[in-house]
């Protein structure tokens, strides 16, 4: 949590609590299935993150979203759920940069966690 105090026209002084939604949503791992991509052929992403996850986002480094369609969402018998999702890049290079996030309903998201992958021409 993070405090804060604030100043009122009375010249009283209230303290402030705001918890930062990050906490309680995790990723716990997030990694391209193949060693390499084709420009514009779909590719898969495996991401685990914990219980109070609802979904994944996936960005690129100017961080704008990258479209997905989810494969799978299996929920493991630890607790942590492994989601599948399918992207295409758009873009040729080596060590392309990606950051996934965990989500949850609430407009909590996680720390990003960075992956990387080559993308040659088809």
């Amino acid at each position: 949590p993070v405090s804060a105090t604030y100043g009122m026209r009375s010249g009283k002084e209230i303290g402030v609590t705001i918890t930062n939604p990050v906490s309680s949503i995790e990723i716990k791992s997030a990694k391209f299935v193949a060693a390499s991509a084709k420009v514009n052929v779909p590719v898969n992403i495996e991401v685990v993150t914990g219980d109070k996850a609802t979904g994944v986002q996936i960005k690129n480094t100017s961080g704008s979203d990258i479209g997905k369609t989810q494969i799978s969402k299996i929920k493991n018998a630890d607790g942590t759920i492994t989601w599948v999702y399918s992207i295409k890049i758009g873009t040729a290079g080596n060590n392309r940069q990606f950051n996934v996030y965990a989500v949850d309903g609430k407009g909590g998201v996680s720390e990003p966690k960075a992956i990387s992958i080559n993308v040659t021409l088809i």
